[in-house]
């Protein structure tokens, strides 16, 4: 967005009339006319006292002199026609948003605040148009909020945040004057040279959203906490009929009773699984990051999903580096999680009689280790790629091979590889199978810093 005059605010609301007879007839005319008249005279008496030659030259000099003054002059006008054109363009543009709009320059002196500004803020334009903000006017109950949102680091609670690029985005909880969550997005205003003279802040009133989804979560949280403790009931019933603790059951009562194991489990795994993602999502994850052996998480998964390989002939097999890696600083519990997700999926949607290949290296610039899961099973549609990380979504060669699932791993084994600071990225051939790659930073300082955003 660029402005051509900063000293010139949005504040215009009624256009002119006719911006031409205003500009023709405006005081910044009167020295044109004046010097108009002035040359006029001055021909006129050479007129009288010089000779033909001389009073010609003269004259015509004279009159290119008009001419070009003019030409110049007109020029002027159209520009600044142009320029106020534009002004009042953006400044209705911003005062027919309905969100609230905040212009400022970069010393902090506000230039222009909207209608729905003034209501939020509880200050009018007029008021506040051209005062200097600072974090010190915080303490004015007045002006608390416009300081808030301007100096964000003031705010009681910055739920989320990205600033590193603009246009920047922050979410604020506020609790004074009354509770309220606000989500803030800050652009850039420029001139003409493109040197940044401004910002723009627009604002959006998410406190219903927020307390809509903090209710939801809060639900899908304590109905799964409610669902544990008659699973765990349930699972270690189960266990001591297949025991046959209770006496000696038949064939046909101990494939009852596995499959009952096997339904258990699996509404196990849904459970912990909705658990995880509400503490994701919330920041409560709770991550342990030390010196690990990445060998290590690897080994402990392929044992634990070997007799799962096993029952459809599917051979395991871990590349492990050459050389050796050191130790470096992850959260081996849930690494190993991640892991498990995606070599379970690597055997479940696998032919019989197929392969699961592990692979650890380091990528090209030495930062990252890099883990790559292969497998030689059904593969995933090209065009359901973009949407493998999504929440609850499952392929739909998938769910034809495999009915339940409930979509939910891909999504958390994501947010523990991007917490991590890693990245994790899929291809895949339908019909021939398909690779995982995730990497986990070598260097500690790689690791973003881990956020509470629980209120």
């Amino acid at each position: 967005m660029k402005f051509r005059n900063r000293e010139k605010t949005l504040q215009t609301k009624k256009a002119v009339t006719n911006q031409w007879i205003l500009a023709l007839t405006s005081w910044a005319m009167m020295p044109l006319i004046f010097l108009t008249l002035s040359f006029g005279v001055q021909i006129f008496l050479n007129f009288l006292y010089l000779g033909d030659v001389l009073k010609y030259l003269i004259s015509g000099l004279g009159f290119l002199f008009l001419i070009l003054t003019w030409w110049a002059t007109l020029g002027a006008v159209i520009k600044n026609f142009k320029i106020s054109t534009t002004q009042k363009q953006i400044s209705n543009i911003l005062l027919s948003i309905n969100d609230p709009v905040i212009a400022y320059d970069d010393s902090f002196r506000v230039l222009f605040i909207n209608a729905a500004a003034e209501t939020l803020l509880g200050v009018s334009n007029q008021k506040i148009t051209g005062q200097r903000i600072t974090p010190e006017m915080n303490n004015i109950p007045e002006y608390g909020l416009l300081v808030k949102i301007m100096f964000p680091s003031l705010a009681p609670i910055v739920l989320r945040k990205q600033t590193s690029t603009f246009p920047q985005k922050m979410v604020l909880k506020l609790i004074d004057p009354k509770e309220m969550t606000l989500e803030v997005t800050t652009s850039q205003i420029f001139n003409d040279e493109h040197e940044v003279m401004g910002f723009l802040k627009i604002i959006k009133d998410k406190t219903q959203e927020e307390s809509a989804a903090r209710t939801q979560k809060d639900f899908i949280t304590v109905a799964a906490h409610q669902l544990r403790t008659p699973l765990t009931g349930l699972n270690w019933a189960v266990d001591l009929l297949m025991k046959q603790e209770f006496g000696s059951l038949t064939n046909e009562q101990l494939t009852t009773v596995s499959q009952m194991k096997n339904a258990l489990e699996s509404l196990s795994l849904t459970v912990n699984n909705v658990l995880n993602i509400a503490q994701l999502e919330e920041g409560r994850f709770g991550f342990d990051f030390k010196d690990n052996d990445i060998s290590d998480a690897v080994l402990t998964v392929l044992s634990s999903l070997e007799p799962a390989a096993k029952k459809r002939n599917i051979h395991l097999s871990f590349y492990r580096p050459d050389p050796p890696f050191t130790r470096f600083v992850f959260d081996i519990k849930r690494v190993e999680t991640a892991l498990q997700i995606l070599v379970d999926n690597a055997i479940k949607y696998n032919i019989d009689n197929g392969e699961v290949r592990i692979k650890i290296n380091k990528t090209t610039d030495n930062l990252y280790a890099e883990i790559r899961i292969e497998d030689t099973g059904i593969g995933i549609p090209n065009r359901e790629l973009g949407k493998l990380f999504t929440k609850f979504f499952r392929a739909n060669n998938a769910i034809k091979n495999q009915t339940e699932g409930t979509g939910l791993g891909l999504y958390i084994a994501k947010n523990i590889i991007d917490n991590h600071g890693g990245k994790i990225t899929a291809s895949s051939i339908e019909g021939r199978g398909s690779t995982f790659t995730f990497t986990l930073p070598l260097q500690e300082n790689l690791i973003p810093p881990q956020t509470d955003f629980n209120s």
